[in-house]
């Protein structure tokens, strides 16, 4: 039986060999009020996503994960090489994937709607994912940061310092949760976006006349980040990753592209489930070309300071 955060059961059965065998349960229905209508419909809504995503196999876990935030379907010899090739912050939801789903919704209601429609759909798009997936503490840093930069376009026309909004956003964050602050995600994305902020452009002008200018801003923001993070790193891990900077600039495209069609796939299947098969073959196999990609980075051993 697969349970979401926020439904309550009463559960009947025994302990057996340190596991708990529930022969029978009930559910407790909550009172009927707007806030535990949103926590059930995003309830159902996730366990009928997971339900679509079972059949997809090992790819159906790695768009959960990308998507959901449920990691627990994930293959451990692909979350162990992600960590160990310095992608742990794909996996964890954060900035990018918000700004891919604020992208496709601005983008598409700009086409659709027109360009006063944009902001409004990006507004929803950001709401829609935060509660989808749930609160971590990069996805409510880069939540307040998306709805700051929207307010200052939307409301004030104004085109906001990035660096000064991280700030601000920094210490809103540190008000409205303080136990965040000791967390390793929120010391490790604030860190990593300050480093791309204040250092990405000093590393792409070493890095511009001898790398196109696409692939040295990619690889100057990694360098950037890892820069920023990397005593934080030292200090809570004993070790730093220095092959992310460069597969990240190699996997972050690919896991971008591989979330677009898995969206595409999912519509598609809703719209003629008899599809279903033919596109969990597809997906499978871009899983399998990104899972290659990041086992050979992970070859690459990490700098131990232990």
């Amino acid at each position: 039986m697969v349970v979401e955060k926020g439904e309550s059961f009463i559960l009947y059965g025994s302990f057996f060999d340190g596991l708990f065998i529930a022969s029978d349960g009930l559910y407790l229905e909550k009172n009927d009020s707007l806030k535990d209508r949103l926590v059930h419909a995003r309830s159902f809504s996730r366990i009928q996503f997971k339900r679509l995503m079972f059949g997809w196999k090992k790819a159906g876990g790695f768009v959960l994960a990308l998507l959901s935030g449920a990691k627990e379907y994930t293959d451990r010899k692909l979350t162990e090489d992600f960590r160990t090739a310095g992608l742990s912050h794909i996996l964890a939801l954060s900035g990018m994937h918000l700004s891919f789903f604020a992208g496709l919704a601005g983008g598409t209601g700009k086409r659709l709607f027109g360009k006063k429609s944009s902001l409004l759909l990006r507004f929803l798009g950001i709401v829609f994912f935060v509660w989808f997936a749930g609160l971590s503490p990069s996805l409510f840093r880069a939540l307040l940061c998306s709805l700051m930069m929207l307010l200052c376009t939307a409301v004030f026309s104004l085109d906001a310092d990035y660096f000064i909004v991280l700030c601000s956003v920094f210490l809103l964050h540190c008000t409205m949760i303080p136990k965040d602050i000791f967390s390793a995600a929120f010391i490790l994305s604030y860190g990593a976006l300050a480093g791309i902020l204040l250092f990405s452009d000093f590393f792409s002008l070493g890095l511009c006349p001898f790398i196109p200018n696409k692939i040295s801003k990619s690889l100057s923001a990694s360098l950037g980040a890892q820069f920023a993070t990397a005593l934080a790193s030292v200090h809570m891990f004993g070790c730093l990753m220095p092959c992310g900077i460069v597969s990240t600039v190699v996997v972050s495209p690919m896991v971008s592209l591989f979330i677009f069609l898995s969206l595409v796939s999912i519509f598609l299947c809703l719209i003629l489930p008899f599809l279903a098969p033919l596109f969990g073959c597809i997906m499978n196999l871009f899983y399998e070309i990104i899972a290659a990609t990041v086992h050979v980075f992970a070859f690459v051993p990490p700098l131990s300071f232990k």
